[in-house]
């Protein structure tokens, strides 16, 4: 067994000093003496090499139990972004998105998809000029993570399907050509529950229906995303939900995105959903036994997915930023309702990110990778 070299041991020294200010957001030098067990010039000597790194920063004073108050060492969550875009038939969505997984800056621009140099020309100007203003350096900006409504292919290098982009053969080169930073290729669905587990750290076991409008879902199993080569993370929304029922944009009859997604909500209350929430808190009968109806669907389809992922549910994406904790209790009770095994107890989660929530998700992939480089997670 070969014995670890003094440089060796000053790197992991360092690396414990900075995971443990990562940890608890911000100590003092005498904290970290004293939990690490290291001299103060030792310290000294890694909170210098942190923050000259702009790994850390000088916070305000923290006053000692005996003795004068000493500077707190605090993370910093800002030292790297990450870049998420969300390509949309209709338009695209950039954020960046520091370390703690907050969006620093986002921006939305109107660009209709199309397989075309001109596209990703306008597309890729634009995500330059967005970063260009973010005023970091280079070294800072982790990638940039390009998330689409469509299935990605084994090596993560083109789309294999996508109805609502058309199904035509766009590639991850197609972008990255135009970046020196990596560009990566990932299912938006599976990227929105990336990010709700990143909030949600203590799921273990989790279905998240991702309630835009249209429909997309991930599935967490043992406190990670599920990811499979072929599906990417399952595509719940295509469970038939009524056998011949009304027609799913992917051309099947029934499907759970024809009963569940926003859309459909809105076609059935002829409003789109902020109308629709107003008049359910304004006291709208219709609008009530329109939305009571379409939780129904949405309870069928949970105790459904139950019976083969049991766990947790998630319900993120644009129906999160109205549903509230009343409607998520009536949810709770038709479920049970519903349902065969109607003592086995289960969380519902509103999601925390909303519509945001690929595109955080996105963001997130390079950010994991980076602590985990740090040896911060």
């Amino acid at each position: 067994m070969s014995q670890i070299t003094m440089s060796e041991l000053k790197k992991m020294n360092r690396q414990k000093v900075y995971r443990l200010i990562y940890q608890n957001g911000s100590l003092t030098k005498h904290n970290i003496c004293s939990i690490m067990n290291i001299s103060r010039p030792t310290a000294t000597q890694f909170l210098d090499e942190l923050t000259a790194n702009n790994k850390i920063y000088i916070g305000g004073k923290d006053k000692l139990a005996h003795g004068r108050p000493a500077f707190t060492y605090c993370f910093n969550p800002n030292a790297r972004i990450s870049i998420g875009v969300e390509i949309m038939a209709d338009k695209i969505k950039i954020a960046a998105v520091n370390l703690a997984g907050e969006i620093v800056k986002s921006e939305i621009i109107r660009l209709a998809f199309i397989n075309s140099e001109s596209y990703f020309q306008h597309a890729s100007s634009w995500i330059k000029a967005f970063i260009f203003a973010l005023n970091y350096d280079t070294n800072s900006i982790l990638g940039i993570t390009l998330s689409f409504q469509g299935i990605i292919s084994h090596d993560n290098e083109h789309i294999t399907y996508s109805k609502l982009l058309t199904n035509t053969p766009f590639k991850r080169s197609d972008f990255a050509k135009y970046f020196d930073a990596p560009v990566s290729l990932e299912h938006d669905s599976e990227m929105a529950t990336v990010a709700e587990l990143w909030h949600y750290n203590q799921i273990c076991n989790a279905v998240h229906l991702f309630i835009n409008p249209y429909m997309g879902s991930g599935v967490i199993v043992n406190g990670s995303v599920l990811h499979t080569p072929d599906l990417s993370s399952g595509a719940i929304e295509h469970l038939t939900l009524h056998d011949n029922g009304e027609l799913c944009y992917c051309g099947k009859n029934g499907c759970a995105d024809a009963y569940c997604s926003v859309n459909t909500l809105e076609r059935r209350a002829g409003k789109n959903i902020n109308e629709l929430f107003k008049g359910m808190h304004a006291g709208n009968v219709n609008d009530h036994r329109i939305f009571d109806e379409y939780l129904h669907d949405l309870a069928l389809l949970i105790n459904n997915v139950q019976m083969v992922i049991p766990g947790d549910i998630i319900i993120g994406g644009l129906l999160s930023q109205y549903i509230h904790h009343d409607d998520i209790d009536r949810l709770k009770q038709m479920i049970q309702q519903i349902s065969t095994f109607k003592e086995v107890p289960f969380e519902i989660y509103i999601g925390y990110y909303g519509s945001n929530a690929s595109l955080v998700g996105s963001a997130l992939m390079n950010i994991s990778k980076y602590l985990i480089q740090e040896g911060l997670r």
